[in-house]
C-alpha cells in the first residue's frame, strides 16, 4: 500500500507537524508514504522531518512559492493540481490534509476513481469572531464548492470529538476521531537552560507563564495577558513568556504598556521547534486560552513531555484528552475563570506534580506517530465502508 499525504505547505505548525508524524508512523509500519506539497519551510522544522519523501513543483517555483504570497495565491492551486494530478497513479490512498487539498482530489475523482481520505484539522470554510469581512464574504461564495467536495471523500479523519461534531453539522457527514499524533524526538535531550533564563532576566524565584502560538486573534492571547494581571495581585513575582510572532504582535505589546505590565511580560519571537522544549521546561505552567478555530492543539501535550502541566481553554479539542486523563487543568476561556485555575494549580501543586508523574508514559503510548498509524489502519482503512 502507498499513501500520498497532500498539504498545501509544509512548515512548523500543527496540521502540517501531524501529516508528516502520520508520514512516519505509517513508514514504521511499512507503507509508503509521500508528502505533496508546494514548498517546505525546513529552516523552521524539526530536523526528524527533513527526510520524509517530499513531491515538490521545480526548486524554483517552490523557492517563488514561499517568498511570495501573492503568487501562492495566484497559481497555488494550479500548480499543486498537477503536481497531484501527476502522482496519484502511483499511490493508493490519497490523503488531502488542509485547503485546498480535498477540493482538487474530488475534482479529479470525476476522471477516475482513488480512494480518498480527508484528515480535518479544523473547519476552515465556517466563520468565527475572528474572521476578517472579505472571509466572511469569500466562504460564502466557496462554500458551495466545499460541501460538494466534502461529500466525494471516501472516509473522514477528524482530529476531535469537537470537529466530529461541527462535520456533521456542516456537511452531514460522519467521521472517525483520530488524535493527533505528538513529536517527541525534541523532548528527549537534556539541556542546561540557566542561559534561556538569564536571557530573558528571569530567576529562579518566578513564577513563569507560558503562552505558545502564532500570535493571531484567534489565538486569544490577550486572555493570557489579562489573566497575569489579575494573578499578580495574589503573586507578585509572577510573570508571562510569550513565545511567537504574527500579526497582532504590535497590539499585543501596546496592551501590555496599557496595562503596566512592561518587565512581567516577555515577547521571544518565534521559537524553532527544536528548542520549544526548553521554553516548557523553564516555565511553572502553560497556558492555552485558543479554542474557537482549534481541533485539537499539541501544545499541552508538548508541555506534558517534559512535565509541565496547562490551562486548557474548554471545547479547543485538547480539553477532550486532557480532561478525561487528569492531565492539566480545563477552564472557560475567560479571565476570571482562567486566572482562578492558575491559582488552583499554585496551591494544589504538588498534587498536580505527582499526577503528571503517574501518567508520564501516556502520550508515548497513545499519541505516538505510530500510534496513530495504527489507528489510520485499523479505524479508517479497515472499516473504510463504516464511515462512507
Amino acid at each position: 500500500m502507498k499513501v500520498l499525504i497532500i498539504q498545501p505547505w509544509i512548515s512548523y505548525r500543527g496540521a502540517e507537524t501531524i501529516s508528516l508524524l502520520e508520514s512516519i508512523g505509517l513508514e514504521k509500519l511499512g507503507i509508503k508514504t509521500s508528502v505533496a506539497c508546494l514548498y517546505v519551510d525546513k529552516a523552521r522544522m524539526s530536523p526528524e522531518f527533513h527526510n520524509i519523501n517530499y513531491i515538490l513543483p521545480p526548486k524554483m517555483l517552490s523557492k517563488l512559492f514561499y517568498s511570495s504570497r501573492i503568487l501562492f495565491y495566484i497559481l497555488g492551486f494550479p500548480v499543486l493540481s498537477i503536481l497531484i494530478l501527476k502522482n496519484m497513479h502511483s499511490f493508493d490512498i490519497l490523503n488531502p490534509h488542509n485547503l485546498p487539498s480535498h477540493w482538487i482530489c474530488a475534482f479529479f475523482r470525476l476522471v477516475k476513481q482513488k480512494t480518498t481520505i480527508w484528515t480535518v484539522h479544523g473547519i476552515t470554510a465556517k466563520t468565527t469572531s475572528t474572521s476578517t469581512v472579505i472571509q466572511k464574504i469569500l466562504w460564502s461564495f466557496i462554500k458551495p464548492l466545499d460541501y460538494w467536495a466534502t461529500r466525494r471523500m471516501d472516509a473522514i479523519i477528524s482530529e476531535s470529538e469537537k470537529v466530529k461534531k461541527e462535520v456533521i453539522k456542516m456537511y452531514g457527514r460522519d467521521s472517525v476521531v483520530i488524535y493527533p499524533a505528538i513529536s517527541q524526538n525534541d523532548f528527549k535531550i537534556s539541556r542546561n537552560n540557566n542561559g534561556i533564563k538569564q536571557k530573558y532576566g528571569l530567576n529562579n524565584k518566578d513564577f513563569l507563564l507560558l503562552h505558545t502560538s502564532y500570535l493571531h486573534p484567534a489565538k486569544n492571547v490577550e486572555l493570557s495577558i489579562m489573566t497575569l494581571k489579575k494573578v499578580l495581585k495574589t503573586i507578585p513575582n509572577a510573570k508571562l513568556m510569550i513565545a511567537g510572532e504574527g500579526p497582532n504582535e504590535n497590539y499585543l505589546k501596546n496592551l501590555v504598556k496599557k496595562n503596566g505590565l512592561e518587565g512581567k511580560v516577555i515577547f521571544t519571537g518565534h521559537i524553532i521547534p527544536n528548542k520549544i522544549a526548553d521554553f516548557y521546561k523553564i516555565c511553572d505552567l502553560v497556558l492555552v486560552p485558543y479554542f474557537e478555530t482549534e481541533g485539537c492543539s499539541s501544545v499541552p501535550f508538548e508541555a506534558l513531555l517534559v512535565g509541565r502541566p496547562s490551562i486548557v481553554a474548554k471545547n479547543s479539542g485538547a480539553d477532550e484528552i486532557i480532561g478525561r486523563e487528569n492531565l492539566g487543568l480545563v477552564s472557560e476561556p475567560v479571565n476570571t475563570a482562567f486566572t482562578k485555575a492558575v491559582l488552583s494549580f499554585i496551591r494544589n501543586r504538588n498534587k498536580w506534580e505527582n499526577k503528571l508523574k503517574k501518567n508520564k508514559g501516556f502520550i508515548a503510548k497513545n499519541l505516538s506517530a505510530e500510534a496513530y498509524a495504527k489507528n489510520f489502519l485499523s479505524k479508517v482503512i479497515n472499516k473504510k465502508k463504516s464511515v462512507v
